[in-house]
């Protein structure tokens, strides 16, 4: 349906097609107005008989994508950064009915001559996301989705870079003197909390409890909210700041703390060493200080248990320190580490504390574990070492877990920590 009515000295022409969007222009005479309806109208009739993937193209459909999905996010200034990269790209005008597999394949082969292969993975993570959010809620493209179909580099070995000797005073020093007196204390307060930077300058003091020393992360990478205990050390840093009349506790800009870091970096002369690594550090310091990893996950908000292994990197000193403490132990639930101990001897203390574990009348013998006994014996030592007590339950699991997989107990206990202890603080969240 076409209307044409006179506006002052204009001529406004509308058209309004159904499950078209409406389009309207104005013109100087009414004769221009008829010419313009008629060809709009004709083009319009047309788009709609075309079948939508036909219609689009890659750089629509991400435009699309940019102005709805991703300015939502939190990270949408680095995804709005690869998309406004991609729609410079020759690909990106290939319509939507015409992206396939090859067309993916070749576009990978060629960016990565490049870009590192971690770039393209999270690219390309992005593209697919896009694509299934045309497929199944606008209904603009087509299955399957091209992009999880193509097979995707392998990207090499994860950061463990860690805060060396001296490092920290250096860096210390050097945030200390630099003109925004916020950016020592957002320094120690990643080292202390493990927060990402982004979710450090988004707390409020509305998200800090003092009576319980704990803050609320709001805005975190997942958009699961957490509540994070604070050490000692992080409670002086909130409780020292300047009187600041400011819902923010940190008056620093995402940008401002970047480009600080960048002048502390070349201050020190520290090499290779990202604002991000400060999760990492104070990840693995957490770990070497005792915490279990639910514990640890509780603070860093780690969902995944694999992800969180990434993160924590106990410092070969420290475990040796630890197999030294080993000697000292008190016994567990009856099992003594002492690694004098024979295979048998460890066995037998497993038995007799799971003897008492039992309903009256019902017994465990040599013959319940059977040749299981050195399985046993290997992960009460290993268990041991990373302080963590054995009990009947983690006997039930380890060795469920051992028949399922027939693995060696280290590998054995990997999987335990993933299976077994992140459901278990599932369970008690749930709670």
């Amino acid at each position: 349906m076409a209307t044409i009515r006179k506006r002052g000295k204009s001529w406004q022409a509308q058209i309004r097609l159904a499950e078209c969007p409406a389009k309207s222009k104005s013109f100087p005479t009414k004769k221009a107005a008829e010419h313009w309806v008629r060809i709009i109208t004709h083009q319009m009739l047309d788009d709609k008989a075309t079948p939508p993937a036909s219609r689009h193209t890659l750089a629509t459909l991400l435009e699309r994508y940019r102005d709805n999905i991703v300015s939502l996010k939190i990270s949408k200034t680095v995804e709005t950064q690869i998309i406004n990269r991609f729609l410079t790209e020759d690909f990106a005008t290939t319509p939507l009915h015409q992206v396939g597999k090859i067309n993916v394949s070749t576009y990978r082969d060629k960016r990565l001559q490049t870009v590192k292969a971690s770039t393209l993975v999270r690219e390309l993570g992005l593209l697919r996301h896009c694509w299934d959010i045309a497929t199944h809620e606008w209904g603009v493209a087509h299955e399957p989705n091209p992009f999880s179909k193509v097979r995707l580099p392998r990207i090499g070995g994860h950061r463990e870079r860690r805060l060396r000797a001296g490092e920290f005073d250096l860096i210390a020093t050097a945030a200390k003197a630099q003109k925004n007196p916020y950016v020592f204390p957002v320094i120690v307060f990643a080292l202390e909390t493990t927060l990402r930077g982004k979710e450090i300058l988004a707390l409020k003091w509305t998200d800090f409890d003092k009576a319980s020393a704990t803050v609320r992360v709001r805005q975190p990478k997942n958009q699961h909210e957490r509540v994070v205990p604070l050490t000692p050390k992080a409670m002086r840093i909130l409780m020292d700041l300047p009187a600041v009349r400011s819902e923010q506790v940190f008056l620093i800009t995402q940008c401002a703390l970047k480009q600080a870091w960048q002048r502390i970096m070349c201050k020190t002369h520290i090499v290779d060493l990202h604002f991000h690594d400060l999760r990492h550090e104070a990840v693995s310091r957490f770990v070497e200080a005792g915490l279990t990893l639910p514990e640890v996950a509780q603070i860093s908000g780690h969902r995944d248990s694999r992800s969180l292994l990434r993160y924590a990197h106990p410092s070969p000193d420290q475990i040796r320190q630890k197999f030294t403490n080993m000697e000292g132990l008190p016994p567990v639930n009856g099992v003594n580490p002492d690694r004098s101990n024979t295979p048998s001897q460890l066995y037998q203390s497993i038995i007799k504390t799971r003897q008492t574990k039992l309903p009256q009348g019902q017994n465990w013998g040599p013959d319940d574990f059977g040749d299981e006994a050195g399985f046993l014996a290997a992960c009460v030592e290993i268990m041991q070492s990373r302080g963590l007590p054995m009990n009947s339950t983690r006997v039930e699991s380890l060795l469920k877990l051992q028949r399922l997989l027939n693995d060696e107990p280290s590998e054995v206990i990997e999987k335990y920590y993933e299976m077994i202890f992140f459901e278990e603080k599932k369970s008690q969240n749930v709670r």
